[in-house]
């Protein structure tokens, strides 16, 4: 009976059962039932460690594993530093940066001979740029030394008198025995129109001739800017003789101001380029007339026109600015809301009927 029992067929090619020491499990019909077979009798580890392979082996990821307390707490303080530490990583180029550019601004060109006893020292600092008008505001102010003065440096012992290169005040006169005044000068600047906005510069020319009781007399000239949006430079060695002095200047944006054109510019496609891609997934989805979304991109036409007009130095509209980034932007933005809006319309239309 055992023989006849071992030799039948069926029991011959069955296939072979997985025996553990917790019970005896179904034999799998085929092999990709292995791993589930085996797991039904087994202990909780060996089911875990199984249940595991078998998520690796058909590409599946298993439960995450929480690290524990200490080792979360110290992830989180490394994060903060490297934050932190970029962060002030970041500020200090920004700082590097000003101060580089404060000292290129800073012009302090001299010409004339500083040891010569007797002479008058001009100090004129560039005080505005105004590209629109085509003017540069300078502030004057006269010292005299040596046997010109009287008592002190602001105060001249002889006649004095300042012809100067400014369209509005030429000739400076200054009484013998009173203190001078500083003077306000608006001169011309050539060369360069403020539609090349931010890349316009301009060429101008300081000049003085100075003479003391009608003989001319040596001059010392310190040409200084504070005009913050503007970087002039001085484009030759000046001429100097006596009783004359000029420099001519060549006078750009500075890097600040190229810096935040070029954001505003980038800001402007970016923004441009966000709602058309916006209103490319509206109208493809065919979502009808999503409100929120159109209130956003209207808010967006209109935002760019304040962002446009705070550019530094407040250019005219028509500019390269205007040409290079905010009329496609405005463009664009319009374009997309008009594109929404019609095929919204007989997304809705379709919907009601």
């Amino acid at each position: 009976m055992t023989s006849s029992w071992l030799s039948s067929p069926s029991r011959r090619h069955a296939a072979p059962r997985h025996v553990t020491p917790y019970g005896r499990t179904a034999a799998p019909r085929r092999y990709g039932q292995v791993a589930q077979a085996t797991t039904r009798s087994v202990c909780p580890t060996t089911r875990a460690i199984t249940q595991t392979a078998r998520d690796a082996r058909f590409g599946q990821l298993a439960p995450r594993v929480n690290a524990p307390h200490h080792v979360r707490m110290r992830r989180r303080v490394t994060r903060v530093i490297a934050v932190l530490i970029a962060t002030m990583a970041v500020a200090g180029i920004g700082i590097a940066l000003y101060y580089d550019e404060r000292s290129s601004r800073s012009l302090g060109y001299e010409v004339g001979n500083a040891g010569t006893p007797d002479r008058v020292e001009l100090a004129a600092t560039v005080q505005q740029v105004d590209g629109v008008s085509g003017q540069l505001h300078v502030h004057l102010l006269v010292r005299v030394e040596g046997r010109l003065q009287d008592g002190d440096d602001l105060t001249p012992a002889e006649p004095l008198t300042v012809d100067t290169s400014s369209l509005t005040q030429g000739l400076l006169r200054f009484p013998a025995h009173e203190r001078m005044s500083p003077a306000d000068l608006t001169m011309s600047i050539t060369d360069g129109v403020v539609q090349d906005y931010p890349f316009d510069a301009y060429r101008t020319s300081i000049g003085f001739a100075v003479a003391a009781s009608d003989r001319p007399v040596p001059i010392v000239l310190t040409v200084d800017n504070l005009d913050g949006q503007f970087l002039p430079k001085a484009v030759n060695s000046g001429q100097a003789r006596t009783g004359l002095s000029v420099v001519d200047l060549r006078i750009s944006r500075s890097r600040g101001t190229l810096i935040f054109a070029w954001f505003m510019m980038l800001c402007m496609w970016a923004l441009a380029l966000v709602v058309a891609g916006a209103a490319w997934i509206i109208i493809g989805q065919r979502r009808g007339l999503p409100w929120p979304a159109l209130g956003w991109m209207a808010a967006t036409l209109f935002a760019l026109v304040g962002f446009r007009n705070a550019a530094p130095g407040s250019p005219p509209s028509g500019s390269l600015l205007d040409y290079a980034a905010f009329w496609w932007a405005e463009a664009i933005i319009a374009l997309s809301v008009i594109a929404i809006v019609t095929t919204g319309l007989r997304v809705e239309r379709a919907q009601a009927d």
